[in-house]
């Protein structure tokens, strides 16, 4: 293991209930999508509206993602097995 690594620290206690989605799908799902629905849910707050008043409303919320080719293309390198 090398000496420095990136961890998601308390992964472990992401409460899907409280996303409407199973403990099963939870433990499933992969930890960056958890993340992604903790923080729009704190970015709505932060913006300085009440969730519970979006419901039912025609409201969308969307982020973007950016990965880079060159080390994309070395994560896959990286993840290649050779028999």
């Amino acid at each position: 293991m090398p000496f420095r690594i990136g961890k998601i620290n308390n992964i472990e206690k992401f409460d899907p209930e409280f996303f409407n989605i199973s403990a099963m799908e939870a433990h499933t799902m992969d930890p960056m999508v958890r993340m992604i629905l903790e923080h729009t849910y704190e970015a709505i707050i932060d913006a300085g509206v009440n969730p519970k008043e979006l419901q039912g409303t025609r409201t969308g919320v969307f982020t973007g993602i950016c990965v880079d080719v060159q080390s994309f293309s070395l994560y896959l390198k990286s993840n290649v097995r050779y028999i």
